[in-house]
């Protein structure tokens, strides 16, 4: 073998050993069990996803839409925005363990326009007044469902620190009003909290990788919880333990 097969072969192994690497496809031998169990039906988020015809054309034009609204709220320009995600580009294309074919202008804009669109949907629903009517008119009962249901499934993902990276523009200008982001995205899957999890700076919720990340989270027992199980077991296992030397009482 020569030295420029070897480099090819070395260029072309996915760097799966990444750090970084936290969002991938699901298995084909998966997906073929049950195709729409993995597959966003009204949103997609991200890449992977990302033209995909089948899902409503009308929630594209909603991003838009809410990435307007953000500017706005964040008193900043669209320009600004985008060098914010032009500058993270590469370790936000590290996250995902498939080659993503976008340009790099369509990449940013794509990572722009849903990282906008989660903050503005997450925010409304922390705050019902935000709510505007042209909101209710569209996003119905069902659609919310659906839409928590798509942001929960591991091809539907952003990395989790390029939107809390866009929403510090909030904290900048008010403190007060908007708490992390974090904060925001524990209310917005309180439902699936089942063991009531609290959100502290010093809680392993400070670094999350994306929300499904989150919930195998949620899914855990609290800090302490499981070794103080475990004690209470062992106590009771040796009152009820009869040592072999004792006399047996028949």
């Amino acid at each position: 073998m020569n030295i420029e097969s070897t480099k090819e072969l070395e260029s072309s192994k996915p760097d799966l050993l990444s750090p970084q690497r936290c969002i991938y496809k699901v298995p084909d031998h998966l997906r073929k069990l049950n195709e729409m169990s993995y597959t966003p039906r009204v949103i997609s988020i991200g890449p992977l996803h990302h033209g995909n015809e089948k899902l409503q054309s009308s929630m594209e034009n909603y991003k838009v839409k809410y990435l307007n609204d953000f500017v706005l709220r964040a008193q900043t320009s669209l320009e600004d925005l985008i060098k914010i995600v032009k500058d993270s580009e590469e370790m936000v294309r590290e996250c995902y363990a498939e080659d993503i074919e976008l340009n790099s202008d369509e990449f940013v804009n794509m990572i722009l326009r849903d990282a906008a669109f989660i903050i503005e949907y997450f925010w409304r629903n922390r705050f019902p007044k935000q709510w505007t009517a042209e909101d209710k008119k569209l996003i119905k009962p069902w659609l919310t469902n659906r839409m928590q249901l798509d942001l929960l499934l591991l091809e539907n993902q952003l990395p989790f620190f390029i939107i809390e990276k866009l929403y510090e523009l909030l904290l900048v200008t008010d403190t007060i009003n908007y708490p992390p982001f974090i904060e925001v995205t524990f209310s917005y899957f309180s439902s699936l909290n089942t063991q009531d999890h609290k959100y502290s700076s010093r809680s392993e919720f400070r670094i999350i990788k994306h929300f499904v990340d989150l919930l195998r989270s949620f899914y855990l027992p609290p800090q302490g919880s499981f070794q103080k199980e475990n004690i209470a077991m062992i106590i009771m296992v040796r009152k009820c333990t009869v040592h072999p030397s004792w006399p047996r009482q028949d």
